[in-house]
Protein backbone atom coordinates (compact mmCIF):
# COMPACT_ATOMS: atom_id res chain seq x y z
CA UNK A 1 0.00 0.00 0.00
CA UNK A 2 1.35 3.53 -1.10
CA UNK A 3 1.62 5.86 2.55
CA UNK A 4 -0.39 8.21 2.78
CA UNK A 5 0.49 11.50 1.29
CA UNK A 6 1.60 14.44 3.94
CA UNK A 7 -0.65 17.26 4.70
CA UNK A 8 -0.11 20.44 2.73
CA UNK A 9 -0.01 23.64 4.08
CA UNK A 10 -3.45 24.89 2.38
CA UNK A 11 -5.18 21.66 4.62
CA UNK A 12 -3.46 22.31 7.84
CA UNK A 13 -4.14 26.08 7.76
CA UNK A 14 -7.66 25.25 6.97
CA UNK A 15 -8.08 22.90 9.61
CA UNK A 16 -6.70 24.94 12.10
CA UNK A 17 -9.09 27.80 11.51
CA UNK A 18 -11.49 25.07 11.94
CA UNK A 19 -10.18 23.79 15.47
CA UNK A 20 -10.31 27.82 16.01
CA UNK A 21 -13.78 28.22 15.11
CA UNK A 22 -14.72 25.40 17.45
CA UNK A 23 -12.23 26.91 20.47
CA UNK A 24 -10.39 24.10 20.78
CA UNK A 25 -6.77 22.95 19.35
CA UNK A 26 -7.33 19.24 17.84
CA UNK A 27 -4.03 17.25 19.32
CA UNK A 28 -4.51 15.89 15.03
CA UNK A 29 -4.35 18.80 13.38
CA UNK A 30 -1.31 20.19 16.08
CA UNK A 31 0.49 16.42 14.83
CA UNK A 32 -0.14 16.83 11.28
CA UNK A 33 1.28 20.35 11.09
CA UNK A 34 4.42 19.27 13.49
CA UNK A 35 4.88 16.78 10.19
CA UNK A 36 4.39 19.37 7.76
CA UNK A 37 7.01 21.60 9.81
CA UNK A 38 9.93 18.36 10.08
CA UNK A 39 9.44 17.37 6.14
CA UNK A 40 9.83 20.88 5.26
CA UNK A 41 11.14 23.68 7.60
CA UNK A 42 10.55 25.98 4.89
CA UNK A 43 6.92 26.61 5.53
CA UNK A 44 7.68 28.51 9.26
CA UNK A 45 8.93 31.39 6.39
CA UNK A 46 6.10 30.72 4.39
CA UNK A 47 3.58 31.26 7.09
CA UNK A 48 5.06 34.09 8.48
CA UNK A 49 4.73 35.90 5.26
CA UNK A 50 0.71 35.59 5.60
CA UNK A 51 0.79 37.75 8.61
CA UNK A 52 1.31 40.99 6.91
CA UNK A 53 -1.19 40.10 4.37
CA UNK A 54 -3.79 38.34 6.94
CA UNK A 55 -6.70 39.97 8.46
CA UNK A 56 -6.87 39.91 12.01
CA UNK A 57 -8.30 36.55 12.14
CA UNK A 58 -5.46 35.13 10.14
CA UNK A 59 -2.63 37.17 12.06
CA UNK A 60 -4.09 35.18 14.89
CA UNK A 61 -3.91 31.89 13.33
CA UNK A 62 -0.69 32.81 12.48
CA UNK A 63 0.53 33.45 15.53
CA UNK A 64 -1.03 30.27 16.93
CA UNK A 65 0.65 27.99 14.45
CA UNK A 66 4.00 29.76 15.33
CA UNK A 67 3.34 29.29 19.00
CA UNK A 68 4.04 25.41 18.51
CA UNK A 69 7.12 25.40 16.89
CA UNK A 70 9.57 27.52 19.62
CA UNK A 71 12.48 27.71 17.63
CA UNK A 72 15.51 30.52 16.92
CA UNK A 73 13.14 31.60 13.62
CA UNK A 74 10.36 31.86 15.13
CA UNK A 75 11.74 33.88 17.95
CA UNK A 76 13.69 36.20 15.38
CA UNK A 77 10.79 36.75 13.67
CA UNK A 78 8.53 37.67 17.33
CA UNK A 79 11.23 40.41 18.06
CA UNK A 80 10.80 41.73 14.40
CA UNK A 81 7.02 41.64 15.01
CA UNK A 82 8.12 43.62 18.29
CA UNK A 83 9.75 46.10 16.69
CA UNK A 84 6.90 47.38 13.93
CA UNK A 85 5.51 50.41 14.03
CA UNK A 86 1.78 49.89 14.57
CA UNK A 87 0.82 48.89 17.81
CA UNK A 88 -1.20 45.93 17.16
CA UNK A 89 1.58 44.60 15.62
CA UNK A 90 4.04 45.48 18.34
CA UNK A 91 1.74 43.55 20.54
CA UNK A 92 1.46 40.42 18.41
CA UNK A 93 5.24 40.23 18.63
CA UNK A 94 5.86 40.30 22.30
CA UNK A 95 2.84 37.84 22.67
CA UNK A 96 4.91 35.74 20.66
CA UNK A 97 7.70 35.99 22.29
CA UNK A 98 5.85 34.94 25.88
CA UNK A 99 4.86 31.52 24.17
CA UNK A 100 8.80 30.76 22.96
CA UNK A 101 10.45 29.84 26.30
CA UNK A 102 11.55 26.96 25.35
CA UNK A 103 13.69 28.20 22.74
CA UNK A 104 15.60 30.46 25.12
CA UNK A 105 15.44 33.55 25.38
CA UNK A 106 18.55 35.90 23.64
CA UNK A 107 19.88 38.91 25.25
CA UNK A 108 18.59 40.51 22.15
CA UNK A 109 15.21 39.76 23.28
CA UNK A 110 15.90 40.59 26.86
CA UNK A 111 17.00 43.90 25.37
CA UNK A 112 14.02 44.81 23.53
CA UNK A 113 11.80 43.27 26.71
CA UNK A 114 13.00 45.78 28.68
CA UNK A 115 13.13 48.28 26.73
CA UNK A 116 9.40 48.25 26.11
CA UNK A 117 9.28 48.40 29.73
CA UNK A 118 11.19 51.86 29.49
CA UNK A 119 9.25 53.40 26.59
CA UNK A 120 5.94 51.64 25.48
CA UNK A 121 2.90 54.14 25.67
CA UNK A 122 0.18 51.25 24.27
CA UNK A 123 -1.05 49.88 27.77
CA UNK A 124 -1.95 46.66 25.36
CA UNK A 125 1.81 46.49 24.20
CA UNK A 126 3.06 46.93 27.68
CA UNK A 127 1.07 44.47 29.34
CA UNK A 128 2.03 41.93 26.34
CA UNK A 129 5.91 42.94 26.95
CA UNK A 130 5.16 41.98 30.76
CA UNK A 131 3.99 38.85 29.92
CA UNK A 132 6.86 38.86 27.61
CA UNK A 133 9.80 38.75 30.82
CA UNK A 134 11.16 35.25 31.19
CA UNK A 135 12.41 33.55 34.75
CA UNK A 136 14.63 36.31 36.56
CA UNK A 137 18.75 35.82 35.29
CA UNK A 138 20.99 35.05 37.57
CA UNK A 139 22.65 38.72 37.06
CA UNK A 140 21.24 40.09 40.20
CA UNK A 141 21.91 43.99 38.69
CA UNK A 142 19.70 43.07 35.91
CA UNK A 143 16.46 41.29 38.15
CA UNK A 144 16.87 44.46 40.31
CA UNK A 145 16.50 46.87 37.61
CA UNK A 146 13.80 45.20 36.34
CA UNK A 147 11.72 44.70 39.86
CA UNK A 148 12.16 48.62 39.64
CA UNK A 149 10.52 49.32 36.97
CA UNK A 150 7.66 46.61 37.44
CA UNK A 151 7.22 48.54 40.56
CA UNK A 152 6.79 51.97 38.67
CA UNK A 153 4.46 50.04 36.28
CA UNK A 154 2.29 48.97 39.44
CA UNK A 155 0.93 52.50 39.54
CA UNK A 156 0.51 52.97 35.71
CA UNK A 157 -3.04 54.74 34.77
CA UNK A 158 -4.46 51.82 32.98
CA UNK A 159 -5.67 48.91 35.36
CA UNK A 160 -4.88 46.05 33.38
CA UNK A 161 -1.02 47.04 33.47
CA UNK A 162 -1.03 47.59 36.99
CA UNK A 163 -2.30 44.27 37.72
CA UNK A 164 0.04 42.61 35.44
CA UNK A 165 2.89 44.21 37.04
CA UNK A 166 2.21 43.19 40.21
CA UNK A 167 2.17 39.40 39.20
CA UNK A 168 5.22 39.85 37.68
CA UNK A 169 6.83 41.93 40.64
CA UNK A 170 6.24 38.65 42.53
CA UNK A 171 8.22 36.78 40.21
CA UNK A 172 11.37 39.04 40.01
CA UNK A 173 11.62 40.46 43.62
CA UNK A 174 12.00 37.31 45.39
CA UNK A 175 13.27 39.18 48.50
CA UNK A 176 9.44 41.13 48.31
CA UNK A 177 11.22 44.27 49.46
CA UNK A 178 10.06 46.50 46.31
CA UNK A 179 6.59 43.68 45.96
CA UNK A 180 5.79 44.30 49.44
CA UNK A 181 4.36 48.13 49.14
CA UNK A 182 2.84 47.58 45.75
CA UNK A 183 0.68 44.64 46.74
CA UNK A 184 -0.68 47.18 49.63
CA UNK A 185 -1.35 49.89 47.65
CA UNK A 186 -3.30 47.41 44.98
CA UNK A 187 -5.68 45.73 47.82
CA UNK A 188 -7.30 49.26 47.89
CA UNK A 189 -7.58 49.74 44.14
CA UNK A 190 -10.63 51.08 42.69
CA UNK A 191 -10.38 48.38 40.40
CA UNK A 192 -11.40 44.37 40.68
CA UNK A 193 -8.60 43.37 38.80
CA UNK A 194 -5.78 44.98 40.69
CA UNK A 195 -6.95 43.66 43.77
CA UNK A 196 -7.11 40.21 42.75
CA UNK A 197 -3.81 40.21 41.06
CA UNK A 198 -2.42 41.57 44.71
CA UNK A 199 -4.56 38.41 46.52
CA UNK A 200 -2.12 36.22 44.30
CA UNK A 201 1.05 37.94 44.07
CA UNK A 202 0.91 37.81 48.17
CA UNK A 203 -0.09 34.19 48.11
CA UNK A 204 2.65 33.50 45.64
CA UNK A 205 5.35 34.99 47.50
CA UNK A 206 7.04 34.74 51.21
CA UNK A 207 6.60 38.31 52.36
CA UNK A 208 4.38 38.03 55.25
CA UNK A 209 4.63 41.73 56.48
CA UNK A 210 2.39 43.24 59.66
CA UNK A 211 1.38 46.00 56.91
CA UNK A 212 0.11 43.53 54.93
CA UNK A 213 -1.70 41.31 56.87
CA UNK A 214 -3.17 44.25 59.04
CA UNK A 215 -4.99 45.21 55.41
CA UNK A 216 -6.32 41.89 55.12
CA UNK A 217 -7.61 41.39 58.29
CA UNK A 218 -9.34 45.19 58.21
CA UNK A 219 -10.75 44.19 54.71
CA UNK A 220 -13.05 41.24 56.66
CA UNK A 221 -14.21 43.57 58.98
CA UNK A 222 -15.35 46.03 56.35
CA UNK A 223 -18.73 46.05 55.49
CA UNK A 224 -17.97 47.82 52.30
CA UNK A 225 -15.67 45.09 51.40
CA UNK A 226 -17.05 42.68 48.54
CA UNK A 227 -17.68 38.92 49.24
CA UNK A 228 -14.99 37.93 46.52
CA UNK A 229 -12.61 40.31 48.11
CA UNK A 230 -13.60 38.44 51.59
CA UNK A 231 -12.70 35.05 50.24
CA UNK A 232 -9.45 36.01 48.85
CA UNK A 233 -8.08 37.68 51.95
CA UNK A 234 -8.96 34.87 53.75
CA UNK A 235 -7.32 32.41 51.38
CA UNK A 236 -4.27 34.62 51.39
CA UNK A 237 -4.23 35.07 55.14
CA UNK A 238 -3.64 31.16 55.23
CA UNK A 239 -0.13 32.11 54.90
CA UNK A 240 0.38 34.33 58.11
CA UNK A 241 0.90 33.51 61.55
CA UNK A 242 -1.91 34.71 63.82
CA UNK A 243 -2.61 35.82 67.13
CA UNK A 244 -5.37 34.30 68.91
CA UNK A 245 -7.14 37.90 68.49
CA UNK A 246 -6.66 37.56 65.00
CA UNK A 247 -7.36 34.05 64.52
CA UNK A 248 -11.02 34.32 65.85
CA UNK A 249 -11.74 37.44 63.69
CA UNK A 250 -10.12 35.00 60.48
CA UNK A 251 -12.29 32.40 61.88
CA UNK A 252 -15.74 34.65 62.48
CA UNK A 253 -14.82 35.40 58.96
CA UNK A 254 -14.82 32.10 57.30
CA UNK A 255 -18.32 31.04 59.13
CA UNK A 256 -19.61 34.23 57.78
CA UNK A 257 -18.48 33.66 54.27
CA UNK A 258 -19.72 29.96 54.14
CA UNK A 259 -22.98 31.09 55.80
CA UNK A 260 -23.08 33.18 52.82
CA UNK A 261 -22.05 30.98 49.93
CA UNK A 262 -24.87 28.39 51.36
CA UNK A 263 -27.95 31.21 51.19
CA UNK A 264 -26.20 32.32 47.70
CA UNK A 265 -26.52 28.67 46.64
CA UNK A 266 -30.14 27.99 47.95
CA UNK A 267 -31.27 31.31 46.09
CA UNK A 268 -29.53 29.88 42.75
CA UNK A 269 -31.53 26.78 43.39
CA UNK A 270 -34.87 28.35 44.17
Amino acid sequence: MKAAAPPTLAEVWDEMLRSAAAHRLDNKVLAAWHELVGKDPRVLQEVMGRYGTADEGGKQMVLLMLSQEPSAQVRDFAVQLADAADASVRRDGFALLSQQAASGQTDEVRARVRQALDTEQDPEVLRAAIDALQQPPINPTEAQATAQRLQALAQHADPNVRAESIGALAQWDKRGELMEGSAYRALSDPQPEVRMAAFAAISDSAVRSDRLKGALLGMLGDGATSYDDKARALQALQGFALSADEYAGYHLASVARDIEAQRDAAVSVN
